[in-house]
């Protein structure tokens, strides 16, 4: 420890435009670059002149991405057809073509990073058009007027199957996202209209429970949190609790989970969770990003972390043949 030959100055570099970040990191004019795109990535960990004077790393984020699902809405009351739409989602597919594959599928809302309360058992919804269909078909609905669109009478009123996905404008991967559902769900017998807007109205939209669908993401804290924010009944108006879910016995699930201190007692009780958030699907669960990070081969003790920045900077060390 004593002979660690650590950097006496760390110098940040902000630079807001990652193709000139990235001239800079091949020229060696940066020794560390976070958040490389996807993109990127893959092109450089296949670039021999690259990766011979740099290493790349993914890191674990605590963000995961998901398509939020109106329980209220007339079309969705039925937990059957939300378990039909996440088996028309090709998450899979999705995470290839638009994410590079950087980043893993999940089940929850609890990160796959904390592998104690993570339920492992639980499988994700696999892209299945025909297992899509007979769920539809067992939630009632059927092409009744040969349009091409399912409906059923709800209510004492016939209503198509139509939803509105809402994205907010700004993110180019949402709108990817959603053109490929809006495709598979087609194929179904649903009719998807995508509706994109600027964030602030986004958000209001998605507070007044005014949607069908909405992409969305969350960013966790350090361990499994509390589900209360979102997914307790108290926070549909006024909280996050956007898809309206819950009900008497998942809030009292909820309330055990934040008086619980005993850890076995703790998982559980979180493992319960989200099986009954996997067969309710008030959220379509896609995957958690990982964050592509380069980082010069004449550092070394380049330990990772899901904690911001992704690196332990102070214990950076030169290798010996740069002494």
């Amino acid at each position: 420890m004593y002979f660690d030959n650590n950097p006496d100055k760390i110098i940040y570099q902000i630079i807001k435009d990652k193709t000139a970040a990235l001239t800079a990191l091949k020229g060696e004019k940066l020794d560390v670059m976070i958040g490389l795109k996807a993109k990127d990535y893959t092109t450089l960990i296949k670039d021999e002149s690259f990766t011979k004077k740099f290493q790349l790393k993914q890191i674990p984020t605590p963000t995961y991405t998901y398509v939020g699902v109106n329980t209220k809405s007339a079309c969705l009351t039925n937990p059957i057809t939300r378990q039909a739409l996440a088996h028309t989602i090709n998450v899979d597919n999705a995470l290839q073509t638009i994410n590079y594959g950087i980043g893993e599928r999940i089940i929850g809302t609890v990160h796959p990073s904390d592998s104690f309360f993570y339920n492992h058992n639980i499988i994700p919804y696999r892209y299945d058009l025909a297992k899509a269909k007979n769920l539809l078909k067992q939630a009632g609905w059927a092409d009744n007027n040969s349009d091409g669109i399912l409906d059923q009478k709800i209510n004492g009123k016939q209503i198509n199957l139509e939803l509105n996905f809402l994205i907010n404008q700004e993110t180019a991967e949402r709108k990817s996202l959603a053109l490929l559902f809006q495709e598979e769900a087609r194929k179904v017998g649903i009719k998807v209209t995508i509706e994109s807007r600027e964030w602030s109205t986004y958000m209001k939209i998605i507070k007044n429970h005014d949607f069908d669908l909405y992409y969305g993401a969350w960013t966790l804290d350090n361990g499994p949190g509390d589900p209360n924010q979102l997914f307790h009944t108290n926070s549909i108006n006024g909280g996050s609790n956007y898809c309206s879910f819950g009900n008497t016995k998942t809030d009292a699930l909820i309330d055990s989970i934040g008086i619980t201190l005993n850890p076995n007692d703790r998982q559980k009780l979180w493992y319960r969770f989200q099986e009954i958030m996997h067969q309710n699907v008030p959220y379509i669960f896609m995957y958690a990003p990982t964050m592509p990070i380069a980082i010069n081969k004449r550092i070394s003790n380049t330990y990772t972390s899901t904690k911001s920045p992704g690196y332990w900077e102070a214990g950076f060390t030169f290798k010996s043949d740069e002494i």
